[in-house]
């Protein structure tokens, strides 16, 4: 028989490692990052703590076999306090993902290629990949049926 209470706790546990395990990866960026945990056990998940603290972000982390990206960011989106959401997610032995809204990733986007602009306007951090079109558009001075292959 399983023991739910076991399981319960063994899921808190795993959680709260998730939420110190980003807290610590984005020390990096935001020194201060901290789990935000602490108040949700003290006053119960209703309190205005997101996961991860000391950011301009409102981070809600999930870890498990199948975490809810979807529910996660409405999480977010309901408790934020007006900080924009970002949701952090992680399956059993995977990588850690991040999920924004598009519109909040074409304004980062946005602030980068600015950057870029005004730091150096010939380096690309951030270039559109060539479309399919322009692919497909002959090379000017190239004479027709020249190839890059050489297996001839």
């Amino acid at each position: 028989m399983i023991d739910r209470k076991r399981v319960g706790r063994r899921s808190r546990q795993k959680g709260a490692q998730g939420e110190r395990d980003v807290a610590n990866e984005l020390r990096s960026v935001y020194p201060d990052a901290a789990r935000g945990g602490l108040l949700q056990t003290q006053y119960g998940r209703g309190s205005n703590a997101c996961d991860v603290e000391h950011t301009p972000w409102w981070i809600e982390v999930k870890r498990g076999a199948r975490p809810n990206i979807q529910g996660a960011m409405e999480q977010a989106v309901a408790d934020t306090d007006g900080r924009p959401p970002l949701v952090v997610t992680r399956k059993d032995r995977g990588p850690w993902l991040c999920t924004m809204t598009l519109e909040r990733f074409q304004h980062l986007v946005g602030i980068i290629q600015e950057y870029q602009k005004a730091v150096d306007p010939e380096f690309q951090i951030v270039a559109a990949a060539p479309s399919p079109r322009a692919a497909a558009e002959p090379v000017p001075g190239a004479a027709p049926g020249d190839d890059d292959d050489e297996s001839t």
